[in-house]
């Protein structure tokens, strides 16, 4: 029979044991890796010091991390004081402590498939002394780490085309380091490189068409076609398991826990608590109705449950269950960090990416260890992982930021030569201010949509701020193409070359609307996850310039009212505005605007008022 094995490790390195401790136990390998064996109702050190005691030999994973780590280096001391066996396997060549140099070893940094095989030969064989002492110095890696190393240097080259994008530079210059060390995000980078090709389509495009800048219309022509097929074999190399393994657990894809359907023998009622934060009222809604559904009872006020899940959001870390005397469940609902150390020696129940699992966690439920088993995951927080709907919408105004507002920054290097020659007539300048200012504020609205979807915090983490945010930028995105489409009125033709190139046929006219048709339907089927996502109740913590917009969630429903009057007011004021860059209409906007501006802020005062 095999022996049974302890593993030792960082948190830092989960994706590596994670697919180490699945070769072992396909191997036939009893492991007692903590997110696997935990169980609630118990002290957790107790457990683990009864891990290391049934165990036959200890895996320590060595790396930076875990020899530095308070919470490992007591699991292998307690393995030396048992007399236990310990192999170290190399992750990282690090300075050991002096009682680990005679210990044996197995280097992996190289050759994962050649470190396996012989660390299974150790494992079969008598305990032995090192025939040398462990690597403590050097870095070593294997090829496909240096082949995507060289490749992401050249796509930082290749995406020179689409720097105007903004988040293309953003997230690939420091792609070359960020590989080296292990800790790009993973999430972000592989969209990006997916889609890169087509934003260096779009600026070949431009300065084939544009007439400017066409001096280095040739170089970024020769850098067209090779982005295409780097950009996409970076993102293959990162999806392969020797690149999956080396990664921190934000550079590595999400391996979420199999939801098996074990049978349960027991049918019996469970009574439960919901440990939430306010703002998280929906998820504890949903999640009770579906353990109800299936017999399960909440328990009434000063009664003790025989499992309480806590949810984890940015609006909660900690529980006051105590989990060593208690069945306590953490449910981890969105990517957060500095949970307490309480709730991370217990098994995570993953439904960052929605609660499709409930109903299998009630089935569950009368059983933990096959519930841990089936729905447990390896506790890596850090990763970035958002439900579907909420995804789809974080593109979106990401594309429509990219689309619509990246691309005015190439305009402004382009009319510069024209500013030198003098070919800018005044009523121009009016369409060049007009667009950049329009940039600018749907740069603006981006970020506060996108942060407000990422972290559920802030003014506009909330329905309604988000559907104005959303008008806001569409109408911004069409405002752009009637201010610069006047310069047709002009006979400059270097403008209305810039002009047609930047958002006529290449780009504005059709970048939103198959933005929407792609989005769309998934927030129709999937709104129940954004209606979860979005907090219940607003964050007390609202910006200064959230607050002047009134880009928050008033709980007063007169507010609500006041909230949308004034914001219908600012579009009509926006429009109007716009309108300026006719030259036909001349002043006549803005005596219709000021009026109107006056009356905005005073309904904006009432507002006020009444939310505070």
């Amino acid at each position: 029979m095999k022996q049974k094995l302890f593993i030792s490790y960082s948190r830092r390195q989960t994706p590596f044991v994670d697919r180490l401790a699945e070769e072992l136990e396909n191997s036939g390998y009893t492991l007692w890796l903590d997110y696997h064996n935990l169980v609630p109702a118990e002290p957790w050190l107790q457990q683990i010091e009864s891990g290391i005691a049934e165990s036959e030999s200890v895996i320590l994973i060595v790396s930076k991390e875990s020899i530095e780590s308070k919470n490992v280096e007591p699991e292998w001391r307690h393995a030396l004081g048992q007399g236990k066996r310990i192999i170290l396997v190399i992750f990282e060549a690090v300075r050991l402590p002096s009682e680990l140099q005679a210990c044996e070893w197995v280097d992996f940094r190289t050759d994962y498939k050649q470190g396996l095989r012989e660390l299974k030969a150790i494992l079969e064989n008598p305990i032995g002394e090192a025939a040398s002492t462990p690597p403590q110095s050097g870095f070593r890696a294997p090829m496909t780490f240096w082949l995507t190393l060289c490749l992401s240097m050249l796509v930082v080259i290749g995406s020179m085309p689409a720097w105007w994008t903004m988040i293309v530079p953003y997230l690939l210059i420091p792609l070359p380091w960020q590989i080296y060390k292990r800790n790009y995000i993973f999430s972000r980078l592989v969209p990006v490189l997916l889609i890169l090709p087509l934003f260096t389509t779009f600026s070949a495009i431009f300065f084939a068409e544009g007439g400017v800048l066409n001096g280095l219309a040739v170089f970024y022509n020769a850098l067209l076609y090779p982005t295409f097929y780097i950009s996409w074999c970076l993102a293959g190399l990162l999806f392969t398991p020797v690149m999956q393994r080396r990664a921190l657990p934000q550079a590595a894809p999400v391996r979420f826990a199999n939801p098996l359907m074990m049978h349960v023998q027991t049918s019996r009622s469970v009574t439960f608590a919901i440990d939430h934060a306010l703002e998280d009222g929906r998820y504890a809604e949903d999640l009770r109705r579906g353990l109800e559904s299936h017999g399960h009872r909440q328990v009434t006020k000063g009664e003790k449950p025989e499992a309480a899940f806590v949810l984890l959001t940015t609006y909660k870390t900690k529980t006051e269950y105590d989990a060593d005397h208690q069945a306590v469940y953490p449910i981890l609902l969105q990517p957060v960090d500095h949970i307490d150390l309480t709730l991370q020696h217990i098994q995570w129940i993953d439904f960052r990416n929605g609660i499709h699992n409930v109903h299998k966690l009630a089935k569950l439920l009368p059983e933990p260890k096959q519930l841990l088993k089936a729905l447990a995951v390896a506790p890596t927080a850090s990763q970035e992982v958002y439900p579907l709907a909420v995804s789809t919408l974080q593109y979106f105004y990401l594309f429509t930021g990219i689309m619509g507002g990246g691309g005015l920054f190439i305009s402004m290097f382009s009319v510069g030569s024209l500013i030198r020659k003098g070919l800018i007539a005044q009523d121009q300048w009016i369409n060049f201010f007009l667009a950049v200012l329009n940039g600018l504020l749907l740069f603006a609205a981006i970020f506060y949509s996108v942060r407000g979807l990422r972290s559920r915090r802030g003014g506009t983490a909330a329905i309604y701020p988000l559907l104005v945010l959303t008008f806001f930028q569409v109408l911004i995105y069409f405002s752009n193409i009637a201010v610069l489409a006047t310069s047709a009125l002009t006979n400059n033709t270097l403008f209305d070359l810039m002009s047609r190139a930047l958002v006529g046929e290449t780009l504005t006219l059709w970048a939103l609307p198959l933005a929407l048709l792609i989005t769309l339907p998934i927030l129709l089927f999937r709104w129940k996850e954004l209606y979860r996502w979005l907090p219940r109740r607003q964050n007390a913590a609202v910006g200064r310039l959230e607050s002047l917009l009134l880009l928050y969630n008033p709980l007063d429903r007169r507010a609500l009212i006041f909230h949308i009057i004034f914001h219908v007011l600012l579009f009509i004021i926006y429009g109007l505005l716009i309108l300026l860059s006719v030259p036909l209409l001349g002043w006549l906007p803005l005596k219709y605007a000021l009026p109107l501006l006056v009356l905005a802020f005073g309904i904006r005062w009432q507002a006020r008022r009444m939310s505070t």
